[in-house]
């Protein structure tokens, strides 16, 4: 009986699990494009953030890894035509540096992490390792990176393999890492365990490689700001080695197939050559140079990265240099002639393919490049690439309360993004003025942080902050961004402006950090805080009290609330802990229906709400799967239309990181799900669609909401079905090994969709049905299929359409 009763659970507990993996919902990206590459059905894709690292798989050239200074891992199993954000759950810290891949497996991967700004992990920094690509990490060294962003903001390749101790389809036994002004460290067993400091690395401030000899097994050079090292017996005894000048050795190349010739780069000066196994090297191309690249099976192919926007290429190992030809980018929002255009300096990083003497992948500042032609031309090839997003205040997103299709995106470092289609692409720069007023010291930088469009249908009126991070002014646009005035000028007048909203019920007033607008938004008045509080700003608003307004002092130690539009104010909570965790912003949200109640966190960092008389504890920090003492909630989000649907989001990497409740806090579920671990900057729910927006440096990732309080289609719910037939471009394409469709109907159908090969013979039936008007998603998995490329078509009723997709696995 009790074996019947085992097996009973048993089968019930397989069927729960299916059902979780049939039901799970998942968060898909938002990708950045123009609207001429909407147009022309090209998936898009633009970073911000730079990657310091850049790794290819010796023997499995497809697979190319990047490390971003605030997004982790990065991978291409394509060679670098389309990028995916790994999952890095284990990588307790986003700030990525060096990175290495293994030359036989190509999901044995290596990456160092420094704590950068985040104090509390300073614990768990170090050395990472990944034997699947990147999805889940190991902590294998614990040890000081010594990251200092005026220093180390460059590329460097501070993780290596030995060669000779490569078996083909076997991992590589020994690695290399080195750490600035701390030391070299040695594994002997593939990556798993690591020696203690074999080689002290003191007062070499930049560490710009580790490299080991391509035949010797037992040699190791070392690049760093105080010259060229070298060790003849596995990385002890590292001395100073060779008779380059003076300088910082920023690149190495040894020609595998005669290691008596070496190439090294000192930053910013010229490219010298050792025909002698480095004793004496002899300069051979003047200039200011950044890294020399050579391609290990083919070394006469070679890659010198200038400084100044002057890189070169060799076919005949540096005979004669050329030019790198000319480099094309997506076309659109400003790039073809913006600052990316160029593949030069110390945010450059290059990876030659070794089974294709003319294929590169390169990164440059934020861009991701490709060649196949040996550099003769280049082109943008950063597909799925994506960074250029809100991370940072809950109100760097807003959604037009009368347009759903019209949102804006307050970006920390490129300013702000509009889209008119609620993500299908951009608009251009939508601040073409705020260079200049940087340059004449009226702002301390153009990133912008918050804002608000005016609750006029049609109006294109938006109020908005814009400065460097902590110290920000207002702008204000009438002609939907297209020019800007500054409103508030001089240090007197800024402030964080966390918050920025106008009135719903009254147009003409706009709360903006510490100031109050009653003329739209073209002038401003400070707000008459008490004197008893240090200057507070005001942090949120009931939406369906629009009077009501809370407002936080500087010290993060009272809450205030004004119950007539900040005329006169009290105070609300003085709880004995500080509205803040790690740096000076406070976590906070207004109940959208309940004037009496906020959200905000607890003495230990954790969520909470208060109603002007109770706290009430939520305890999201157990759930997370994090470290005590380090990890905080971050973000608070509830759903403007349903006040019972809460989220929170937490600040550690590696972890689960956002939570949902639609009970007002009694249960929560993690939704975490498919997003890459990095933590939570903001978060906010789009009141037309109940979606969570989730904003971070590498992309806004969306989140469905709850199907039982948002069941239909989004255009059903907007009551606008489609006018037309139409089939729309599968994404991401290519793709391994699963694809979306989507089509639409503007009348009850026949409707098949269906999957052929070349040939034309169907491969799969993907939709045989009558179906209502209205838009329809359909996922495809193409795991039971070879690569190449294939047609898609859908019939319904007279209407006919094909398009092309491609599986690359």
């Amino acid at each position: 009986m009790k074996k019947y009763i085992l097996e009973i659970i048993a089968f019930l507990l397989i069927q729960f699990s299916i059902i979780s993996v049939v039901f799970a919902q998942e968060w898909k990206v938002l990708p950045i494009r123009s609207k001429i590459e909407y147009e022309n059905n090209m998936p898009g894709g633009e970073g911000e953030q730079h990657p310091h690292s850049i790794a290819r798989s010796l023997n499995n050239p497809d697979y190319i890894y990047l490390s971003q200074d605030v997004g982790g891992c990065w991978r291409s199993t394509d060679g670098g035509v389309t990028w995916n954000k790994t999952l890095d759950k284990g990588l307790y810290l986003p700030f990525g540096q060096s990175i290495q891949v293994d030359p036989n497996d190509p999901n044995l991967v290596f990456i160092t992490v420094s704590y950068s700004w985040f104090q509390q992990g300073k614990s768990n920094e170090g050395l990472y390792r990944s034997t699947d690509g990147g999805d889940n990490w190991q902590l294998v060294l614990h040890t000081d990176v010594n990251y200092n962003s005026s220093m180390h903001r460059r590329h460097r390749q501070n993780i290596t393999y030995d060669v000779t101790t490569s078996e083909p389809g076997m991992k590589t036994q020994r690695w290399y890492a080195a750490f600035p002004n701390n030391g070299l460290y040695r594994s002997d067993d593939d990556g798993n365990t690591w020696s203690d400091k074999i080689s002290s690395l003191a007062n070499h401030s930049i560490v710009y490689f580790v490299q080991t000899h391509p035949s010797d097994g037992k040699t190791i050079y070392v690049g760093t700001s105080s010259g060229l090292l070298k060790s003849d017996s596995l990385g002890y005894n590292l001395q100073a080695f060779g008779d380059l000048p003076s300088g910082e050795v920023s690149s190495m190349a040894v020609n595998p197939q005669n290691d008596s010739i070496i190439y090294a780069t000192i930053r910013n000066g010229s490219l010298y050559k050792s025909t002698n196994s480095g004793e004496n090297f002899d300069m051979v191309m003047w200039g200011t140079h950044s890294k020399i690249v050579m391609n290990p099976s083919y070394p006469n192919k070679m890659y010198l990265i200038g400084m100044n926007k002057s890189s070169f290429y060799t076919n005949n190992g540096g005979g004669i240099w050329n030019p790198f030809g000319q480099v094309t980018t997506f076309p659109g929002l400003g790039r073809e002639t913006g600052w990316r255009r160029w593949i030069d300096g110390d945010l450059s990083g290059v990876v030659t393919n070794a089974q294709d003497e003319n294929d590169f992948v390169a990164y440059s500042r934020s861009t991701i490049f490709k060649s196949t032609d040996g550099g003769a031309s280049i082109g943008e090839s950063a597909t799925g690439w994506t960074g250029n997003a809100w991370s940072w205040w809950c109100d760097a997103a807003e959604f037009d309360r009368f347009d759903s299709n019209r949102i804006a995106f307050f970006n920390n470092d490129v300013g702000m993004k509009i889209t008119l289609t609620s993500g299908n692409y951009f608009e251009e720069d939508t601040n073409q003025n705020a260079w200049s007023w940087y340059q004449e010291g009226k702002i301390g930088w153009v990133g912008a942080y918050s804002g608000d469009f005016q609750p006029i249908e049609g109006s294109q009126v938006i109020v908005a902050s814009i400065g460097g991070y902590f110290v920000t002014q207002l702008m204000r646009t009438e002609n939907n961004g297209q020019s800007w005035q500054l409103v508030t000028e001089g240090e007197d007048n800024s402030d964080y402006n966390l918050f920025i909203a106008f009135h719903p019920d009254d147009p003409n007033y706009v709360y903006a950090g510490n100031k109050i607008s009653t003329d739209e938004g073209k002038s401003f008045s400070k707000i008459n805080f008490p004197a008893e509080y240090y200057d507070p700003t005001i942090v949120g608003m009931c939406e369906a009290y629009p009077d009501v307004v809370f407002a936080i002092d500087r010290n993060r130690e009272y809450l205030l609330r004004s119950k007539d539009r900040g005329l006169t104010w009290k105070e609300y909570a003085k709880p004995g802990w500080l509205f803040r965790t790690f740096d000076s912003i406070p976590i906070f949200a207004a109940d959208p229906e309940d004037s009496n109640k906020v959200y905000t966190f607890d003495a230990k960092g954790d969520l909470a709400s208060f109603n002007g008389n109770t706290w009430t504890n939520f305890n999201i920090l157990e759930k997370t799967g994090g470290h005590e003492g380090i990890n905080l909630v971050r973000a608070v989000a509830v759903d403007p239309n349903y006040s019972n649907i809460i989220y929170a989001g937490t600040i550690e990497a590696g972890v689960s990181c956002v939570f949902r409740s639609t009970d007002s806090g009694e249960t929560w579920e993690d939704i975490t799900n498919n997003l890459p671990r990095m933590g939570i900057g903001a978060i906010k729910v789009n009141p037309h669609t109940g979606e969570l927006y989730r904003g971070s440096l590498n992309g806004t990732w969306i989140y469905p909401a709850p199907e039982e309080y948002y069941p239909t289609d989004i255009k059903e719910r907007n009551n606008k079905l489609p006018n037309n037939y139409k089939l729309e471009q599968n994404y991401p394409n290519p793709f391994n090994p699963s694809t979306v469709i989507e089509y639409q109907l503007s009348e009850m159908s026949n409707v098949e969709l269906a999957v052929y090969n070349m040939l034309g013979q169907k491969v799969k039936m993907l939709v045989n049905e009558t179906q209502n008007a209205g838009k329809y998603q359909e996922k495809f998995n193409a795991s039971e299929l070879s690569s190449g490329i294939y047609f898609y078509r859908l019939r319904a009723n007279n209407f006919v359409q094909n398009r092309k997709m491609i599986i690359v696995k």
